[in-house]
């Protein structure tokens, strides 16, 4: 069921953080602030992705183009067009402030291609990015960019992962990056090991890249920015309604958006009691689509 915000701007919560108004108070009571498909469908349901990745083939197939022009349509042959797509609102690890080149305003290509994948399974245009680490474990819809693709060292190339089977393989869906061309693929299969995805061949082969950083949607409960929802949330929720969170070089509004899981424009035991983990995300809360 989508969420509908029901009281009007909240001063109280503002003075709470040691914060003015102008930060960031002017809301519209009729925004739908949660996608109605919450975290537990998205995550911790395997067969939602099936059905995703079996309707989104229907509309680009493997081996078709998607350079038309338009978003939402691909062509049987290459065709000289670029197929733009917004690049949404992205912050880094715990909502901190990214320079403005590492989040432009529109994507092509590849990173275009799985920007449009995770809009049309996630519901939303705000993403938290996170780097890589050895013990890095992938999520189902994650928009993952590595280096190096196709021996250049300095390129970048980026992947919508679909799935994880019991040999520890995922699946991902991309397309090529030359905008002349962009074709689909929906059958890679990879892995990942200490810090590096390793794309595996049909022939058994694999090709090891390094990950430069990965885009997952904000989730409501996910305080602190580390894309999953834990009690390190907990925590720094207690510590936000107390005025006692570090805001520095930080956006506010995702954290806000994040924290108030009831949708009253406050910070209270309300929302505290919404606190009930599954695996690193919230059972019944959906992803934030909009941030008042």
């Amino acid at each position: 069921m989508k969420r509908t915000s029901k009281k009007a701007a909240s001063i109280l919560a503002a003075a709470l953080l040691g914060v003015t108004a102008a930060q960031g108070f002017a809301m519209t009571a009729s925004a739908t602030t949660l996608t109605p498909f919450t975290q537990y469908a998205a995550l911790g349901q395997s067969y939602r992705m099936i059905d995703f990745v079996r309707h989104e083939c229907m509309k680009f197939p493997t081996n078709k183009y998607w350079n038309t022009g338009n978003v939402d349509t691909c062509s049987s042959s290459p065709r000289d067009v670029t197929t733009q797509m917004t690049g949404g609102t992205v912050v880094g690890r715990g909502h901190t402030i990214l320079p403005a080149n590492q989040t432009p305003s529109t994507l092509t290509g590849s990173a275009a291609f799985a920007r449009k994948l995770a809009y049309d399974y996630f519901e939303t245009n705000y993403y938290v990015r996170i780097g890589s680490n050895k013990n890095f474990k992938l999520h189902s819809g994650d928009q993952v960019t590595v280096r190096g693709w196709n021996g250049n060292s300095n390129a970048l190339h980026t992947v919508f992962v679909l799935d994880a089977n019991a040999t520890g393989d995922y699946s991902f869906a991309d397309c090529t990056d030359a905008v002349d061309t962009c074709r689909i693929n929906w059958n890679n299969k990879c892995f990942t090991h200490n810090g590096s995805f390793i794309v595996r061949k049909s022939n058994g082969a694999t090709t090891a890249y390094s990950i430069d950083h990965v885009d997952r949607p904000l989730m409501a409960g996910d305080v602190n920015g580390d894309t999953v929802v834990d009690g390190s949330d907990a925590s720094a929720f207690s510590q936000l309604r107390y005025g006692q969170y570090d805001l520095n070089n930080k956006n506010y509004n995702f954290i806000r958006a994040a924290a108030d899981l009831n949708r009253d424009y406050n910070f209270t035991v309300d929302d505290y009691a919404y606190f009930q983990m599954n695996n690193g995300y919230m059972t019944n809360l959906g992803f934030i689509t909009y941030l008042y």
